[in-house]
Parts: structure tokens; C-alpha cells; sequence
């Protein structure tokens, strides 16, 4: 019988077997460049007999782990978002919050629903809702409501765009807490419409329990449809980073940074030549994270060689460095810190990456997923190499879209959708990725 035909259950006793002969055959003192991960199983979090999709990780004014998705009510109540606070000490989640007045929101895998914590615990839950019109069925709305009690109670919803007409298209959006302990969001914002080719990239900001204040556009002609990112690093700079629209056609990434709290930011640059050209809209953008080294940029290209590039930069002011490949196969990556100057990265991947050819997959600007399946892979690297690279989901599950968060002592959250029978959910694994290398 092969490993792959016996039940999950009985895959893990064995791989623990394994992992502790592996160690009890070691030499004293040896050192070696392996992982110790605390418990590699999944879990479903969200309900059972519900579809879910769309996680998202962040983290909240105590700095533990918020997991946040989209489940479906029924069929006649369509979708509310959903959260649950994870306790790092007894690993755990608590209580499911629900979100009452996002019922009937709509999201996709790179535009999921999203929750931010305001430094003195207030929730802010953003969320969009389609309204498509003739001239425009991407037309849409993002809104946020705010809690003061954590979640027992939620304020009528406002929108987040100060612009309100109904044919405009607006979504990707991102948040951050901000280092004046205020919430900072950006979106994708087409309501310069035919004005500029693409969307336009908005910025706006909480001023205390009044909720977003007014918003101002800090980039024009950027992809329509690619995820964003908003990023605080260790010296309180706020960084940012979506796919622009250069020269017509180039579809590449782009930094910008503000260090005050985004009242200004610098102009765009672009973290990498690719010059990647597509008429359409990718659906697979960036992740940052920060260390000793630097700034790091995660993201997936089809110029030239496609695939998933790495590059980073030791000041934000400077070049940012030759890109490096991480892999042929995987998509959507997210990136965090560790402890000892490592990052951790996550991704999805064809189940049978080694015959896939990933520019296939692009139609129409669409990063579709693989016929045969995907599964979600973590990478532990220092100083431009890997230490290790593993998958987490079940060989014979369909799991996409993964987000990860990371904690000081290295012990790291990965949350993803995945398909079984049918039916989507959200499931999540609890890694201990260790102090140091």
C-alpha cells in the first residue's frame, strides 16, 4: 500500500514516526538545516456545512492572529464575512464573530473581505458589494462598520470611497494599523473612468471613533483587478505596493512609502523590469515583509521567464535588487518576517507542478488554477537561499489562495480555501517555525 492510500490520520502518525527516528539517529551537537514544525495538521474553521472561501490574516491591537473569511448563509441570503481571534498560548481560536452588516457582500479570492484593529481595540470590518450596471458589470461598493465591544455589536455601515456613483468599479482594497494607532486603507478605484487607461490607487485613513476620513488618489492607471498590499515596517514607514499599468500594456509592481502616516507618499517605482506585457488583469498581486536586511517583495510575472521572483531593498529609498526566482509552478504568494532574519513564504501550486506550465494558465489575464488540483506550499528562507520547503494541505484536497501570519517566537498561522466534495472551506495549521536559525 503507498502512504497516499492510507486515511490522513493514520499519513500523520506515520510522517511522525519518521520525523522522530529521523532526529534520534542524529549526532550530538550536529547542526542541521531542518524545521521543527509543532503540528502540521489542518483544520477546518469555518462552518461545516457551509461554502466559505477568501481568508485573510491579520492582526489585532494585542497582536494576536485574526483569521477573517466569507461563508455563505444560504442561497437566499447570499454571504456575510466572518472572523475568529487565534490565542497563540493555547492554540486556539475563540468564539466566531460574525459580521451582521456585510450580509450579502461578494468578494474575490484577491479581493476578500478584510478586518482591521485600531490601536485602542476598535474593529473596522470592510467589505464590498457588486451592484452591476449596463455600462459596467464590475460596478461596485466597498463599505466598513465599526466595533467598540469586539464584535458584539457592529455600527450601521458606511462606504470607505467618498465617491458614490453606482457604475464605478472599486474593490481590492488593503488595511493596515498605522504607527499613530489609526487604520489605513487602500483600494483599486475606477471612478476616473475613461480619464486615465486602468484604475486609480485611493488612500484614506480612520480620525478616531468617526470612522474613514476623506480619501485622495496617490496613484492613476494601475491594474484593475490585482490584490494590494499595505505594509508597516519595523521603523513605522508605510509602504504600499500594486500592479501598475506602464507604457500602455507593461502590467509590473510598483513601491510607494510614506513616513507620516500617509498624509504624503513618494512617487512609484517599479521593484523589477519585467516588463510584463498583458492586455487583462493577472489576479495575482504582491506581498511585503521586512527584516535586518530590508524591505522584501514577493510576487508571480509571466515576462520572460514566468514564475515567482523575490527581490528587496536595504533602504527605502534605494534600488531594489536584482530579482531572484523562487519557483516555476507556485502562485499568489504571501510573505512574513521570522525570527533570525528568515522570511517564510507560502503559496499555491498545481498538484502536478513538475508537468504544468504555468503561462498556460493565463486567459485573458485570468491566473486560473490547475485542472488536476493545487496545494499550498511553505518556503523558509535566509539570506537569499532556502532552508526548507514543504506542502501543508491534503494531497488529494483542492487548496488555493493561502495568507499567513507570524509571530515573534517564530510560531506562524497559514490559513487557506480548500475544496473537498463539492463544498469550500477555510482551514488553517499552526506551525512552529522557531526563534532562530
Amino acid at each position: 500500500m503507498k502512504t497516499k492510500d492510507l486515511p490522513m490520520s493514520a499519513r500523520l502518525i506515520l510522517h511522525s514516526l519518521l520525523f522522530v527516528l529521523f532526529w534520534s539517529c542524529q549526532k550530538p551537537g550536529e547542526h542541521r538545516e531542518k524545521l521543527m514544525f509543532k503540528d502540521p495538521a489542518a483544520a477546518r474553521l469555518s462552518a461545516s456545512t457551509a461554502n466559505a472561501a477568501n481568508p485573510y490574516l491579520t492582526k489585532n491591537h494585542l497582536g494576536q492572529p485574526v483569521l477573517c473569511w466569507t461563508e455563505e448563509l444560504s442561497q437566499e441570503a447570499g454571504f456575510v464575512m466572518k472572523y475568529a481571534v487565534f490565542d497563540p498560548e493555547n492554540a486556539a481560536f475563540g468564539k466566531v464573530v460574525t459580521v451582521g452588516p456585510s450580509q450579502g457582500t461578494a468578494a474575490h479570492p484577491e479581493n476578500m473581505n478584510k478586518v482591521a484593529f485600531r490601536s485602542d481595540g476598535t474593529v473596522l470590518a470592510v467589505f464590498s458589494k457588486k451592484h452591476p450596471t449596463e455600462e459596467n458589470r464590475f460596478a461596485g461598493s466597498i463599505y466598513y462598520t465599526q466595533s467598540t465591544n469586539g464584535g458584539s455589536s457592529w455600527a450601521a455601515p458606511a462606504r470607505l470611497h467618498s465617491d458614490s456613483a453606482k457604475d464605478v468599479g472599486r474593490g481590492y482594497f488593503d488595511l493596515a494599523t498605522l504607527p499613530d494607532g489609526e487604520v489605513g486603507a487602500i483600494w483599486l478605484d475606477g471612478r476616473q473612468g475613461r480619464e486615465i487607461k486602468g484604475s486609480a490607487l485611493y488612500f484614506a485613513k480612520t480620525e478616531g471613533h468617526l470612522g474613514f476620513g476623506q480619501d485622495k488618489a496617490v496613484g492613476t492607471g494601475t491594474c484593475e483587478c490585482c490584490r494590494t498590499d499595505l505594509y508597516v515596517d519595523a521603523e513605522g514607514t508605510l509602504h504600499m505596493a500594486y500592479r501598475d499599468i506602464l507604457n500602455d500594456s507593461i502590467r509590473d509592481i510598483v513601491h510607494r512609502y510614506s513616513t507620516d502616516n500617509g498624509a504624503t507618499f513618494s512617487e512609484a517605482r517599479r521593484i523589477s523590469l519585467d516588463n510584463w506585457v498583458i492586455h487583462g488583469c493577472p489576479h495575482t498581486g504582491p506581498s511585503l515583509a521586512d527584516n535586518a536586511e530590508g524591505l522584501h517583495a514577493v510576487w508571480f510575472t509571466a515576462a520572460g521567464n514566468p514564475g515567482v521572483y523575490l527581490t528587496a531593498t536595504g533602504n527605502k529609498e534605494a534600488a531594489f535588487s536584482p530579482r531572484s526566482k523562487i519557483s516555476d509552478h507556485a502562485r499568489h504568494p504571501q510573505m512574513a518576517a521570522l525570527p533570525g532574519d528568515r522570511l517564510v513564504l507560502v503559496w499555491d501550486e498545481p498538484a502536478r507542478a513538475e508537468t504544468h506550465n504555468i503561462a498556460a494558465g493565463m486567459h485573458g489575464g485570468a491566473h486560473n488554477n490547475s485542472d488536476n488540483g493545487s496545494r499550498i506550499t511553505v518556503q523558509v528562507r535566509k539570506k537569499g537561499r532556502a532552508l526548507e520547503t514543504f506542502s501543508l494541505s491534503d494531497e488529494e484536497a483542492d487548496a488555493t489562495f493561502p495568507v499567513l501570519m507570524a509571530i515573534s517566537d517564530g510560531k506562524t498561522l497559514v490559513g487557506w480555501a480548500q475544496e473537498e466534495s463539492g463544498k469550500s472551506g477555510v482551514y488553517y495549521t499552526w506551525l512552529d517555525l522557531g526563534g532562530s536559525d
